[in-house]
């Protein structure tokens, strides 16, 4: 029964066609629909790809700033964290009782100890020292290893060699220190 139904559309389709005046009269406006659909489709669909891909960059250009600015948020909560650590200059002044006794339990001789601030913009200021030493090597080891060690931000910028003023076997080193404090606000 649905062969017959098809036969007999197709029928008809034939006959139509024979006389085409008659079928571009009553389908026109159906052909002019398929025929929009089959060019102006392909048209559309290419725009709305390109619509999605540029929503697709956007939305990841997007992500990508919102992923800098957590990381930056992040970064900025770390340094924070760091600042608020630091001594202030008072309780930095405290680190040089500390060379003092380190010095003297390691039996080293502390002439004296030359200490100047920068002028420094940021909140991490940093107190530049310059210590003068006199000891055996391994005492002179220790007490270096004992400041690299402590609690303090401490680092040790550079170690030269002063001339020798007597010949038992003791070194006579200047010892350049920095130590980063937490300035005012």
């Amino acid at each position: 029964m649905l062969r017959m139904k098809v036969e007999r559309q197709l029928l008809r389709w034939y006959f139509i066609m024979k006389n085409k005046k008659e079928f571009f009269k009553k389908y026109n406006s159906l052909l002019l629909m398929i025929v929009l659909i089959i060019i102006i489709a392909p048209i559309i669909n290419y725009f709305l790809d390109l619509s999605i891909k540029r929503l697709s960059i956007h939305h990841e250009k997007k992500e990508m700033v919102i992923k800098y600015l957590k990381e930056y948020e992040n970064e900025k909560l770390k340094k924070k964290k760091i600042i608020e650590q630091l001594p202030d200059y008072n309780e930095s002044l405290n680190f040089l009782n500390f060379i003092i006794e380190s010095g003297k339990k390691s039996n080293i001789k502390i002439f004296s100890i030359k200490s100047k601030k920068k002028k420094e913009k940021n909140r991490i200021k940093k107190l530049y020292m310059e210590i003068p030493v006199e000891g055996k090597y391994d005492k002179i080891k220790n007490f270096i290893y004992k400041i690299e060690k402590s609690s303090m931000a401490v680092y040790i910028e550079s170690i030269e060699n002063n001339p020798i003023t007597n010949s038992k076997g003791r070194l006579s080193l200047t010892i350049a220190l920095v130590l980063m404090y937490r300035g005012d606000k």
